[in-house]
């Protein structure tokens, strides 16, 4: 990249929402975040990439002699597993393809949320839309939880508040309910012209049965109890009025929030409440979520094998078993790790095995047999993402120079070498 001033516009990787608006200067080898940036996208983009080298046992080694004694581990290996998965589409495309010849397991540091979203998917089916129609059409949001504002920081600014309706007739002022926790600031999702957000007070542990009561009411069920949880019913009562009234309401949730033992269940009531509704007006439930491309490499594996993420690859052939193929189950069943983490610096996990480490240059000194430092999509390397609403796909751009070699490249000299024993 050219020394000189030059100023960007670039689609950001830190959240599922790829906001492709933001505007980036690039100066003497150092970015700044000049407009629509949120704090997610300043840590990404202004993030400090230290030099690394390719690692064995934690010595500097030269990249053909770090890939060889990779392939040598997986080759010797009886049980691999490949997880982290923080990758983009080419990314996981190559992935796909060494894991189907090493007969691995695979499963991404995210998929115990996603997999909450596609229990339901599966065994009930739902009713979803996408962002661009919530922006266009949504009169009534109702926001279950309190972490979309930490997950999604511009939610409100590039969704609900930005911009006029695609077809000439502009929305009336949204409303804005959100269904969260006493000491939850919901002052953001106050509108432009200052109408404030209603705030239900209800904390994580009692969504199940809050959740549950609110779809009963949907069916026009009667609720003899005067309170659900601490939230009086006359008032549950009144926010399914609002729904029902509403044109066209959007139920939305971030599925790694609930992070509880059947927690698929509240998901499977949000989703059967919008059924509910839509016998009456129209309703649309919309899951949050996305980081480490974790939507992109669900999208790639399903449309390579057939199944959602959590596999085993063997002679050619995919399993599927949200259970049994679980990483945090099979880690210290492995005798090979392979943890990938491309854009953010996490670290694996720790874990009886050899772990060969695949990503972010900053991953440098975490233990590990074998470390391979990659560039970082949509910083170092060029690539594509899928939206959280996976409608659209977006490009993302390399803006900073670097050395190093993709992901694919790496897994590509490592299938070379595997192939050469």
């Amino acid at each position: 990249m050219s020394n000189q001033q030059e100023d960007l516009a670039v689609t950001c990787p830190a959240c599922g929402l790829l906001c492709d608006d933001i505007r980036i200067k690039q100066q003497d080898g150092h970015l700044d975040v000049e407009a629509q940036g949120c704090a997610l996208a300043q840590s990404f983009f202004q993030q400090s990439v230290p030099n690394a080298h390719a690692k064995i046992q934690g010595k500097n080694v030269s990249l053909a002699q770090a890939v060889q004694a990779a392939s040598d581990l997986l080759y010797n290996s009886k049980q691999s597993l490949f997880c982290g998965l923080g990758t983009d589409v080419s990314g996981m495309r190559a992935l796909l393809t060494l894991v189907n010849q090493t007969g691995a397991y695979l499963d991404h540091m995210n998929s115990s949320a996603g997999l909450r979203n596609i229990q339901v998917l599966q065994q009930h089916g739902w009713q979803t839309t996408t962002l661009t129609e919530v922006k266009q059409r949504a009169d009534v949001i109702l926001i279950i939880g309190s972490h979309i504002v930490s997950q999604h920081p511009r939610f409100f600014q590039r969704i609900l508040w930005q911009g006029d309706a695609l077809f000439g007739e502009r929305l009336p002022e949204r409303e804005i309910i959100v269904l969260g926790p006493a000491d939850l600031d919901i002052s953001v999702a106050t509108s432009p012209t200052g109408k404030a957000a209603q705030h239900i007070v209800c904390e994580n542990a009692q969504l199940p049965e809050v959740l549950a009561s609110l779809h009963a009411l949907a069916l026009g069920k009667t609720i003899h109890a005067e309170q659900i949880a601490h939230i009086p019913t006359q008032t549950l009562q009144q926010l399914v009025d609002v729904l029902r009234a509403a044109k066209y309401s959007v139920l939305t949730w971030l599925a790694k929030e609930l992070d509880f033992p059947h927690a698929e269940l509240c998901i499977q009531q949000i989703t059967q409440t919008v059924r509910a509704l839509n016998q009456h007006t129209r309703s649309s439930a919309l899951p949050l979520g996305g980081s480490d491309g974790d939507y992109s490499v669900y999208q790639v594996n399903t449309w390579t094998t057939g199944f959602p993420i959590r596999n085993r690859f063997y002679q050619g052939n995919a399993e599927y078993d949200p259970f049994h193929f679980s990483a945090e189950r099979l880690q210290d069943q492995s005798d090979v790790r392979v943890w990938i983490s491309c854009f953010q610096p996490k670290p694996p996990p720790t874990s009886e095995g050899k772990t060969i480490i695949i990503g972010h240059p900053a991953l440098q000194d975490c233990p590990c047999d074998v470390f391979i430092p990659v560039k970082i999509p949509g910083l170092q390397q060029s690539g594509t993402l899928f939206r959280v609403d996976s409608s659209v796909s977006l490009p993302i751009q390399a803006v900073m120079a670097s050395e190093l070699n993709s992901l694919q490249e790496v897994l590509r000299q490592i299938e070379e070498a595997y192939h050469a024993h």
